[in-house]
């Protein structure tokens, strides 16, 4: 499962090519596309599961135990020149201390994707999402609009850019603030393949511009490389991003470096392992005061894959530091992902 998104402090990887821009070509079959859903025609039914349980030591104490949920069912289609992509995610957070009182913070999105090949070189693309985070005493929510054009030269090179339109609700108490915004994506990769053995390489850049209402966005740049390689029993993945984000007044700037690589290897025709490693680093600067974060993801994929599905098991170990709050959250993440091809 392709779970990074430079740019964001991911808990785990799974596979790390987003499928951005190109269609999905690595063996699992089960990821997620961007403008990639317009070359890509497959139909599937996945269903993704995972809980993290983490112990949080500020300065060497345990303070609390932090525990987050995710389910993500989702599902691709294609008929004729149309092809499409649904998905819900219910995320939860739970952070219970030693001492006080418990906090929950649920997270739940929906993500529509949808394209149409005008012919076998040009496509167009719309997608729409909603994503509402509620805790107590607060709620935000964020609804985006994109529209995309792609360009498919023919011999594996596939281009793109698409427009994005956002509107960010808050509400606290009696107090409601939002902001309009857009971000424009570009895309291009190149992908040769022979049946299941081949690669793909892909660079995707976003930009935003700060943006006033009663609430405020600031400027925003974001670059990832993905990569894939498969020959044989062996496929790697591997991504790197780099995102820097500024308030609206310019005085706080957060730069975000994401990596990770999987190795999967195929042990027999049905049977493989995939070690995984990934690492997000965030850096904040407010004047001369910088504040660090850093998740690390060990961990592996055991699975087993058919024509028609693909069922694995997921074990890592994730830590996370902050090292302005001396704290530390350290556990172990379980997560279950199947998909059904027909």
């Amino acid at each position: 499962m392709k779970k990074i998104i430079a740019g964001a402090l991911a808990l785990s990887m799974g596979s790390a090519l987003a499928g951005n821009v190109m269609p999905e070509m690595t063996r699992d079959g089960k990821t997620k596309n961007d403008l990639g859903v317009a070359w890509s025609k497959r139909n599937a039914a996945v269903l993704s599961y995972d809980t993290l349980t983490q112990d949080r030591e500020v300065s060497g104490t345990e303070t609390a135990e932090v525990k987050t949920t995710n389910l993500n069912p989702y599902v691709f289609g294609t008929h004729g020149a149309f092809s499409g992509e649904l998905s819900y995610n219910i995320n939860k957070v739970e952070n219970t201390p030693k001492t006080g009182t418990s906090t929950e913070t649920d997270t739940n999105s929906l993500d529509l994707d949808a394209a149409y090949r005008i012919n076998n070189m040009f496509a167009v693309t719309f997608g729409y999402g909603t994503e509402k985070e509620e805790s107590t005493g607060s709620e935000e929510t964020e609804k985006d609009m994109v529209f995309g054009f792609s360009y498919n030269h023919g011999n594996g090179l596939i281009a793109g850019v698409s427009y994005s339109l956002s509107n960010q609700e808050d509400v606290s108490g009696s107090t409601t603030t939002e902001v309009d915004y857009s971000v424009i994506s570009l895309g291009v990769g190149y992908q040769n393949w022979n049946n299941k053995d081949g690669y793909t390489v892909e660079a995707f850049y976003q930009t935003r511009g700060k943006e006033k209402d009663t609430q405020s966005v600031g400027d925003m740049t974001n670059l990832e490389l993905h990569g894939t390689y498969a020959m044989g029993a062996w496929e790697l993945d591997g991504v790197f991003g780099t995102m820097k984000e500024e308030n609206y007044a310019g005085t706080t700037e957060t730069t975000t470096t994401t990596f990770g690589l999987d190795f999967e290897y195929m042990i027999n025709a049905n049977i493989y392992v995939t070690p995984q490693f990934a690492q997000a680093k965030a850096e904040t600067e407010t004047g001369s005061t910088t504040s660090e974060t850093k998740v690390t993801t060990f961990g592996s994929e055991f699975g087993y894959r058919t024509a028609m599905w693909d069922a694995n098991l997921e074990l890592a170990q994730v830590k996370s530091e902050t090292d302005s709050s001396n704290t530390e959250d350290s556990g172990l993440k379980l997560g279950v992902n199947f998909g059904y091809f027909f």
